[in-house]
Parts: C-alpha cells; sequence; structure tokens
C-alpha cells in the first residue's frame, strides 16, 4: 500500500453501464472540490468501451483494468492497493450520492481522528418502476490502516474492523435492485449463490455465509431451503454471548416466521413464535421487534385479541426505545429486518391494535395511536382496508364524536377516504338504519371539517325535518356544482321540503345554465335525463321560462338521438339475426349432402348443392 499523501480515495467497481456511470460520478465531485481526494476506476467491463473510458476519463485520476473473476474482494483490493488516501470510501457505478455533505463535513472536523469506521444510510429503489424505496445502512468509508483488506466473493467487508463506528447523516442510493424483469432477479440471485456456496465449503463453519445464503433462497423462493439453512444457522448460534450473536440468531428466527406470514400461516406463525422467540435467549433489538410484528398479525388472524394486543404493545416499546437510535441499529438490520421500524410496519401494528381495542369496546389504542398514523396515503400499509375497519366498527358504537374525529380525519385525507365515507353512506341507505344517520351526524359533527358537504347537510336536515334551511341550502348547492347531474334524490328532497327549485334554477345566469344543461346532455344516460325532466317539470312554476325551455329542447334532441341509436342498434340486430339463422340452414343443408353422398345417392345431393348455391354465390354444384 503506498504511502497515504491524499486525505481521500474513492474506489469505484465500473461494469460498462454507461447508462449510469456519469449519474454516480458527477454525484462525487463535491469531494474532490472540498477534500485532497482521488477516484480511483477499477474498470471490470471486459469490452473497456470507448463510450465509457471517456466518462471514466473526465472524472478520475486512475483507471486500472481488471479481469472479472467471480470475486468482488478481489476487485476491490485493486483499489485499495492503489489508494494514497488516508480514509477510503467504495462505491459501484449502480449508486450514487444524494446527500454527500454530511461524510464531506465529517473528514474536515477533528472528529475525524477519533473513529475508523463509519456507517449511514443508502436508499434502495426496487421494482421495475422503482416505486417502492427501502433504505438500509451501509458502511462504506473506513480509515486504511492496520492492513485492512476486503474479504468474501460477494456481499464484500472490510476486515479488520478497527475501533467504533459512527453513524453519519449522509445518504447514497442504489437502483441495482430495481430489476427489469423477474427473470433478472433470480439471474442476480443464482450468481450469489454459486459464489456463496463456494466460500461455505471454504469456510462452513462461518456463519455469515449460512445467513446470506439463505437471503437469496428467500429471493428465489425455495422455502424448503430457506428453512433447511435457518435451522443450521440457529444451531450453529444458540449458545453464542454478545448483542452480535444475538442479533444473527434472531435472524434466524424471524426468517422462519416470515415463510409463514407470507403464505398466511398464521397457525404456524404462533407455533414458530413460542418454540424460538418465546425463550429467554436474547435476539436483537430489530429482530425481537420484527418478531413481535409478527405475532401480533399472527394472534390476530387466529382471533386471540388479547395476546395480539400483547405483542403489539412489545413492539411499540421498542420502536421508541430504537428509534432514531441507529448505532443500535446498524448492528442488527440484517435484510427484511430493515422496514421493522418504517411507517408502514408501524402503521400495520397500530392498526391491529386498535382493530382488536375496538372489537371488545376499548378505546385505548384508537386515543393513543390514531393521530400518529399516516391518513394522506403516504405511508404503505394498507390505508384503505384499515379505514374501512374502523368505519364497521366505530359505527356500531354509540360514540358520536369518536365517529366525528376519526370521519373527519378520513374526509380532509380526501381521495380514497373520501370517497370511503360516501360509498358507505350509500351503501347503508340500502337499508336506510341508524348507522347510516350516526355516519352522517359524525361528519357534519366533526370539527376536522371547515367547508360541510351540502348534500349530506341536505339529507341531515331531511332527515331532521328542517324545512326552513332547504332555500339556503339548494342556493349553495347549484353554485357548488352542476345541478343536473346531481343526485335526483336531492331534487326530490328539495321538492318535498319547499326549497323553491324554481327560484334557485333561475339565480342561474342562463350562459352558466346552457353550460349546465350541455354537460348534462353529453355525460348523463338518457334514464337520468328523462328523471330530470319529470323533476323540472314539477319544479316550473313559470319563473325560470328560459332555463326550462332550453333543457327541454336539449332533452327531446337527446331523446331523439337516443331513439334514432336504437333504431338503428335493432335493425343491426335484426341483420345479425337474420344472417345466423342462414348459417344454421346451410350448416344444416351441408350435412344433409354428406349423408346423401355417404348413402349413394348422388342426384338427390346435387340437387340439394343447388339449393345451397342459391344462398351462397359463387358456390357452383361441382366445388
Amino acid at each position: 500500500m503506498s504511502e497515504k499523501k491524499k486525505d481521500l480515495t474513492i474506489s469505484l467497481l465500473s461494469s460498462g453501464r454507461i447508462d449510469t456511470i456519469e449519474r454516480c460520478l458527477s454525484s462525487l465531485v463535491p469531494f474532490k472540490e472540498q477534500l485532497d481526494t482521488e477516484i480511483i476506476i477499477v474498470d471490470t467491463d471486459p469490452e473497456h468501451r470507448e463510450d465509457v473510458q471517456a466518462i471514466l476519463g473526465k472524472y478520475t485520476d486512475q483507471i486500472i483494468p481488471f479481469t472479472w473473476c467471480d470475486d468482488f474482494s478481489a476487485a476491490r483490493n485493486v483499489g485499495v492497493d492503489a489508494a494514497q488516501g488516508e480514509w477510503f470510501l467504495f462505491i459501484d457505478d449502480d449508486e450514487w450520492y444524494e446527500e454527500p455533505q454530511p461524510l464531506i463535513d465529517f473528514l474536515k472536523s477533528e472528529e475525524a481522528r477519533n473513529y475508523s469506521r463509519v456507517s449511514h444510510r443508502i436508499l434502495n429503489y426496487l421494482g421495475e418502476s422503482k416505486q417502492k424505496k427501502q433504505y438500509a445502512w451501509v458502511e462504506r468509508l473506513f480509515r486504511l490502516e492496520g492492513g485492512v483488506r476486503f474479504h468474501a466473493k460477494v456481499h464484500e467487508f472490510p476486515s479488520p474492523q478497527i475501533g467504533e463506528v459512527l453513524v453519519n447523516d449522509a445518504v447514497s442510493a442504489h437502483d441495482g435492485y430495481a430489476y427489469k424483469s423477474e427473470e433478472e432477479k433470480l439471474s442476480h440471485a443464482h450468481r450469489n449463490i454459486v459464489l456463496i456456496e463456494k466460500m461455505m465449503e471454504q469456510e462452513p463453519q462461518e456463519v455469515k455465509w449460512v445467513y446470506q445464503l439463505l437471503v437469496e433462497y428467500m429471493a428465489v423462493g425455495d422455502e424448503d431451503r430457506v428453512i433447511s439453512l435457518a435451522h443450521k444457522g440457529y444451531r450453529m448460534m444458540e449458545d453464542k454471548v454478545g448483542y452480535m450473536a444475538a442479533c444473527v440468531r434472531g435472524y434466524f428466527v424471524a426468517a422462519l416466521l416470515i415463510l409463514d406470514a407470507r403464505e398466511g400461516r398464521w397457525k404456524a406463525c404462533t407455533e414458530t413464535y413460542k418454540k424460538y422467540a418465546s425463550k429467554k435467549r436474547e435476539y436483537g433489538d430489530v429482530s425481537r421487534a420484527f418478531m413481535e410484528v409478527i405475532a401480533t398479525q399472527a394472534y390476530y388472524h387466529t382471533g386471540k385479541t388479547k395476546n395480539s394486543g400483547k405483542h403489539g404493545a412489545a413492539y411499540m416499546k421498542l420502536y421508541r426505545m430504537c428509534k432514531g437510535k441507529p448505532i443500535r441499529l446498524t448492528e442488527d438490520y440484517l435484510d427484511f429486518l430493515i422496514e421493522t421500524f418504517d411507517e408502514r410496519v408501524w402503521g400495520l401494528v397500530a392498526t391491529l391494535m386498535i382493530l382488536d381495542d375496538l372489537s371488545v369496546g376499548s378505546w385505548s389504542a384508537f386515543d393513543e395511536y390514531f393521530d400518529q398514523m399516516k391518513w394522506d396515503g403516504s405511508a404503505e400499509y394498507p390505508v384503505a382496508e384499515a379505514a374501512a375497519d374502523f368505519l364497521r366498527l366505530l359505527i356500531d358504537w354509540d360514540d358520536v364524536p369518536k365517529l366525528a374525529h376519526m370521519a373527519g380525519t378520513f374526509w380532509n385525507a380526501g381521495g380514497m377516504l373520501r370517497q370511503l365515507i360516501s360509498q358507505k353512506i350509500l351503501d347503508l341507505e340500502k337499508a336506510n338504519d341508524d348507522r347510516r344517520w350516526r355516519l352522517i351526524e359524525a361528519v357534519l359533527a366533526s370539527d376536522l371539517i371547515e367547508n360541510k358537504p351540502v348534500d349530506l347537510v341536505i339529507v341531515w336536515d331531511d332527515h331532521e325535518g328542517h324545512r326552513e334551511n332547504m332555500p339556503a341550502h339548494f342556493r349553495q348547492l347549484f353554485v357548488m356544482a352542476n345541478p343536473l347531474v346531481l343526485d335526483a334524490k336531492l331534487w326530490e328532497i328539495g321538492l318535498r321540503r319547499g326549497a323553491v327549485l324554481d327560484e334557485r334554477i333561475a339565480e342561474i345566469p342562463f350562459e352558466r345554465w346552457k353550460i349546465c344543461v350541455d354537460e348534462c346532455m353529453k355525460d348523463m344516460n338518457i334514464e337520468h335525463i328523462r328523471k330530470m325532466s319529470e323533476l323540472m317539470d314539477e319544479a316550473y312554476l313559470g319563473s325560470v321560462d328560459e332555463h326550462y325551455q332550453y333543457y327541454k329542447v336539449k332533452a327531446k334532441e337527446r331523446s331523439f338521438h337516443e331513439l334514432e341509436i336504437e333504431k338503428e342498434a335493432n335493425e343491426l340486430r335484426q341483420k345479425a339475426k337474420i344472417q345466423t339463422e342462414m348459417k344454421h340452414l346451410i350448416e344444416a343443408m351441408q350435412e344433409k349432402v354428406e349423408e346423401l353422398i355417404a348413402a349413394g345417392m348422388m342426384d338427390e345431393a346435387e340437387e340439394v348443392m343447388r339449393e345451397i348455391a342459391k344462398y351462397t354465390p359463387g358456390l357452383g354444384v361441382g366445388d
């Protein structure tokens, strides 16, 4: 290793990806601008393409060709051997830095003297659309001292790991897991499996290879192999002491639980939990929390709400203890455990705890967690499903203030949650029972909703018999919406409750009314238009003659158009019917011809064929 002459060496493995390499290199520019930094490219592209070489040359100090040998550590160590930096940062060409400044600030500070290793977050973009995101912790920056070198053919790591790890606020990103197809994903996993199994042959007692292999077999869906590796790994770590041993031990238990959870085998989950997780054995904080998440779901789905709530509370305790303490998490984030404390999982546990409590008439979890939940759709847990379940339970409780708070929250969230409230009201209308009125009352009573929905106000005042409010309600409604596309039931309420719709229509400027009529004729079906014509007739008192006549003319035109369409459709149906009957007749005659020929009655067969030819021009007797 060369004498250290620079602050930092950044070593990058390049595999010739023209679509990502410049994004990566340009994100490293701040390091070069603020620190004495060299960038070394270890070029594993066998073709060493000229277009890629041109990009590499624009940003880097040294490009070292490397013949790929199925060993990531060998390639990394080429960069280590050539490095002149005091610190070493490694990266791949499908990664980039979104927030590099915290790392730069650290390296420029006096604090850097006290550490030899630095960890930061990496944002993994997943799936072909890259819509799903997942944060993980990575240790990419270390001091070049103590003969440190990379080890392992894949999932390589620097060793020896000297000193305490500093957790830094920098953020890098990676889209190498955003596979374009399932085949690409499986190919990547199978490549890793081959390399890891080679390492297991060389070091059969190294548990690191066991859990790395388990991850890959989980990716390819080989459940039997995952179970075998999980049991093997657990046995290897069963009697080991220390927090890191507890983290790895917990990982193998979590792997067994997630297999059953993915397939909905909730009873099996409870049995696995009892066998392993209920033991008085130390596990890592994150793996223990993950076990509690699975246990919460398992007991909920098997109807044991008391147990479900207990495990949910255990998860929440670990969440509060670990959230915001990244040093602990960096030691225990293994693979799928990464997401254990994100909003989606927290929201799922909170949802189940609330549902458990509501099912037995308790508001404890609702009061503690409901307002903390992300009802704006930003979290990935099933918001609409949770809201529907909350409504289903709450609507049966005679607690309008609680229901009003929930309904107001959902209404203000908009989108699918507002639609859920509206649809629930419509569904309950069919039964016309007390639950419908309770829900409408809750929406209107909610302090969270500033502008109450006028249609619900009208329905509620009709229910309560407040005739005197109707003219004002319909005046507001007709200003806000096209009155002709409203539910006809609202018009019926207005007519029944003295809203004087004729006068309300007269207040609409005629030019706007024409637009309303034209939209109605374009967007609404003929049944709705005819129903509105009846209601217009009933509402007409003579004060809106111009408005009334315009609607009637347009409605008549639309009806005539519908009649013409129906007439044409009938003609087409009749023609199709005749063609079908003719087809069946000819098929029957052709079968008759075949029977006559088979019986040797050629003259009779020719006679039938001449009949067929009359209906099928161009078909001769001898054809």
